[in-house]
């Protein structure tokens, strides 16, 4: 996008003269024939060079930090279904070994990708005969906190166990770079090449919500501060509660 749509409307102006207006007109200008979702990621390419530029100190401030937000972008409502999961899960066996497990961990954790792959086996602590629990340290909200596994995700911990290399102190090894292409190859060979692996952290909160468990406890447990952050991030959930609340009410 830098040379196709950045290059050719600032040209050679340097970038310490561009200020807030340039970026604003900018923006509306791309918005003529660009999709919102578009501009925004152009957007985002344009606000990093210019943290790269405060970072090496070439600049003092960032103008596209106060620039108006770009409307029009309407949030992304994906999760899989039991058929695309089994097909997914199937793909991802022939793409690595330790694919599906990473797959079902996302499934059943509904962590978000970073998460998992921060864990490390001192974040995986056994309380009894019958629960483990991980702790999260790494949040996004920047507040640990405690899951309890489920059994799927307490037989994974003993294969990775047999997997575990000495060298790392990771519950899931894995090189970024090989983790997204073998991601990609189980993807493109399921036909599910729209889904993200933040979308397998929405299929976890979808189950949940279909299997009866209220939104606060989903909140807690996928790392959410409160159920603002559900309901922004998570609205086709919300209003299947809402639906099944109006339903209990007609019966």
């Amino acid at each position: 996008c830098v040379q196709k749509h950045l290059v050719p409307y600032f040209k050679s102006k340097p970038l310490l003269d561009i200020d807030l207006g340039d970026v604003s007109r900018w923006v509306s200008h791309r918005l003529n024939n660009g999709a919102p979702s578009t501009v925004k990621r152009e957007l985002n390419t344009l606000k990093a060079i210019f943290n790269d530029g405060i970072k090496h100190r070439h600049m003092k401030q960032n103008p596209c930090q106060h620039v108006q937000p770009i409307k029009g972008i309407v949030a992304k409502q994906r999760f899989l279904d039991q058929e695309e999961i089994l097909t997914l899960l199937a793909s991802a066996e022939d793409a690595a070994d330790w694919l599906p497990d990473f797959i079902l961990w996302c499934l059943h954790s509904g962590m978000r990708k970073g998460e998992i792959v921060a864990l490390t086996w001192d974040c995986v602590r056994k309380v009894d005969d019958d629960r483990t629990i991980v702790e999260i340290r790494n949040s996004k909200s920047d507040q640990a906190r405690m899951l309890v596994c489920t059994r799927t995700m307490k037989e994974i911990i003993e294969r990775q166990k047999a997997r575990m290399n000495d060298s790392s102190e990771l519950l899931f090894p894995i090189a970024a770079m090989t983790l997204r292409r073998k991601w990609e190859k189980a993807r493109k060979v399921a036909g599910l090449e729209d889904v993200t692996i933040h979308d397998l952290r929405r299929t976890n909160a979808t189950q949940a919500v279909v299997a009866g468990i209220d939104l606060r406890t989903i909140a807690g447990r996928i790392g959410h501060t409160d159920l603002t952050m559900l309901q922004k991030h998570y609205a086709a959930l919300v209003g299947s509660v809402a639906e099944g609340a109006a339903k209990k009410i007609q019966d």
